[in-house]
């Protein structure tokens, strides 16, 4: 156990620290988190050239791993078991139960604070570092840290990256197509039928280059209208949907009232739903009447969905650089379900897929129920955020079971590339990679003068694999002329 000592983790251990970054700061006598955590960053960034906005990232996210304070129980039981960090925020709800012996919502709580350590630490890092590396008491400093001269950029900072990932908010009117945006924004089939949300849908999402945005996709229905203010506020954009229909520009006008009240400093965007239905108003009709940039939208359609992606990560104010990998994250992801439809479905196969739907089966019974239960307290004016609880954690465990039936369908017993996509110049390449242990992987690999192999790692199960010379050698030639 750590006992209250900042990890000695090399810096590099820091996601967002490459080669690079990590070279210079070494030079600086910073070679560890428990260095990084102590630096001024003015005087770091004056001698590294390192720009202070990243300087200033990276010491908020070594001081975040001092902060974090993990139950010891947790820590000694998944120590014991030999647990890395990747493999302990995987492990099923349940069977963390009987690991630990704990209740239930001890177990989501340690499950919600361990996210927060792979947003800090490089993915390899998580994958092959032990549990026993957390902490488990308050961190004491060594030595005092240092006065700030920057304080106010320095909070500014800070209030962001605890603020993140980001938090995109879908509301509208029930029907008008929020939950199918949410299907086509996930790359998800589409329902057939409409189904209300009861109250929320929590799902993290991805955007081109930018990992864990979340999206709050609210019930519609007048019942659950005294929870809306609350699940928008905080959110870093808002998504008003209508269906484009008169009488639904009507009801929407209360939704612009709420977001003026509750989140006025938030990005709004309006999405004209169902513009392919007859009458539908145009939208510039809608902008004028609702005062709102309104984008047209088909959410249907499946070829809209790097439009919609777009209007998101604009929504969010994502880099260009981010935003501009929206076209590849689309055409990858496309491959990704052309794979999936290709399996060959064995018998055995079959029966482990039959297993695990049989527990999707029983936690939608359980969803039905306490959706049942949620509008029987709703009718007796009597509160149910314990029932809304309960939903969320029976959502989580139909998701985890749904991701069981995806890596029985992609085990294919040999790795190999499925796409990959050229950009900057050529010298970069994203690889999308399906490992024989059946995960499906995306990585950045370099093009650098005097390569002669390109080897990546599955970041599940650390399995190397040689990318085939001819993806690169011609990209290779491209890049360096000369």
């Amino acid at each position: 156990m750590v006992n209250g000592k900042l990890p000695d983790l090399d810096v590099k251990a820091i996601q967002g620290i490459d080669e690079v970054y990590g070279k210079k700061l070494n030079e600086l006598g910073i070679s560890t988190i428990k260095d990084l955590a102590a630096c001024d960053i003015q005087e770091v960034a004056k001698k590294t050239k390192i720009p202070l906005h990243k300087i200033i990232e990276f010491r908020k996210k070594a001081r975040l791993v001092r902060e974090l304070i993990f139950f010891e129980s947790f820590i000694k039981k998944l120590a014991e078991k030999n647990y890395t960090i990747q493999q302990a925020i995987e492990i099923d709800i349940e069977d963390l139960k009987k690991l630990t012996g704990e209740s239930e919502k001890r177990c989501l709580d340690f499950l919600q604070q361990l996210a927060i350590i792979t947003l800090i630490l490089d993915a390899n890092v998580c994958n092959s570092t032990s549990t026993a590396i957390l902490q488990t008491q308050p961190y004491v400093s060594e030595i005092p840290l240092p006065e700030e001269t920057c304080i106010a950029i320095d909070e500014i900072a800070d209030q962001v990256f605890l603020e993140l990932p980001a938090k995109i908010a879908i509301i509208g009117a029930s029907g008008v197509g929020k939950s199918t945006i949410t299907a086509l924004v996930q790359n998800e089939k589409v329902p057939e039928k409409h189904i209300p949300t009861i109250t929320c849908d929590v799902d993290e999402i991805v955007i081109g280059g930018a990992q864990n945005i979340y999206l709050h996709d609210t019930g519609g229905q007048e019942q659950f209208g005294f929870l809306w203010g609350r699940w928008v506020k905080g959110a870093d954009g808002i998504v008003l949907v209508v269906d484009s229909t008169k009488e639904n520009l009507k009801e929407s006008k209360f939704f612009i009232e709420l977001i003026q009240k509750e989140t006025p400093k938030a990005s709004v965007v309006i999405i004209a739903n169902k513009q392919d239905l007859p009458g539908a108003l145009s939208p510039e009709e809608i902008e004028k009447e609702l005062g709102y940039k309104t984008y047209p939208m088909v959410a249907i359609d499946r070829n809209r969905r790097e439009e919609l992606l777009t209007i998101f990560a604009n929504l969010i104010k994502l880099s260009p650089r981010l935003t501009n990998l929206i076209p590849t994250q689309v055409k990858q992801d496309t491959v990704i379900k052309e794979q999936e439809r290709e399996i060959e479905i064995t018998p055995e196969l079959e029966k482990q897929i039959d297993d695990v739907q049989k527990e999707i089966d029983a936690i939608d019974k359980q969803i039905a129920e306490i959706k049942e239960k949620i509008k029987a307290q709703q009718e007796l004016g009597e509160p149910f955020y314990k029932l809304n609880a309960d939903l969320l954690v029976a959502k989580l465990k139909k998701r985890k079971a749904q991701q069981r039936i995806r890596a029985l369908l992609m085990a294919g017993g040999e790795s190999k590339v499925l796409a990959y996509d050229v950009h900057q110049e050529m010298r970069n390449v994203t690889y999308v990679i399906r490992c024989e242990c059946g995960h499906i992987y995306k990585t950045l690999a370099k093009i650098k003068r005097g390569l002669k192999k390109l080897e990546l790692i599955c970041p599940l199960c650390q399995t190397k694999f040689e990318v085939p010379k001819n993806t690169w050698k011609e990209l290779y030639l491209a890049a360096f002329p000369d």
